[in-house]
Order: C-alpha cells, then structure tokens, then sequence
C-alpha cells in the first residue's frame, strides 16, 4: 500500500443544524482554511471537503479524489498524409 501525506480540511455541517448556524459554519469555514494557509499549512487542491452527514465521510473517497490513479491513454494514430501510402484505385489497362 502506497503511503500519501497530504493536509486536508474537512467542513462538516449536519443536516439538521438551525438556518442560523449552518450561515455561520459556512462563513467560518473560508476564515479558517485561510488561517490555515497563512499559517503555513498547505491545503491540497482536491483537499477541501464538505460533508453533511458522519457517513459521508469515507477515507478511500478521500485518498481517492486527492491522488487518482493515473489510468492509461492510446495515442491518436494520425492518418497519412494524402498521396502517401497505398493507392486506393488501380486504373484497368
């Protein structure tokens, strides 16, 4: 198993908050992942996440979205140019 260190902030804010807390979570939770950036802790660009509920939140979900598997991709294979390869038409003699 491949180890990974990345910081990941994670905002959870259940569904069955008041209207009034759940405005408050979302303001504070842009001041504090700046906080975290101004004190030097580095926040992965996949690494903000948002959960409402306790099973949401699932490590491999995680590690998944932070470092993806690299799948494999077929270059294109161009066609020839015209006039170069086998000739499409032979003329009856």
């Amino acid at each position: 198993m491949e180890q990974f260190e990345s910081n990941v902030f994670i905002y959870s804010c259940p569904e069955k908050s008041p209207i009034k807390l759940k405005m408050l979570y979302s303001t504070v939770k842009s001041v504090a992942a700046g906080a975290a950036e101004d004190a030097g802790i580095k926040v992965e660009k996949n690494g903000k996440v948002e959960i409402t509920e306790l099973e949401d939140f699932s490590v491999e979900e995680i590690l998944a979205s932070l470092h993806p598997v690299a799948e494999k991709v077929e270059k294109f294979a161009r066609p020839m140019r015209p006039g170069r390869g086998k000739p499409r038409m032979t003329r009856g003699k």
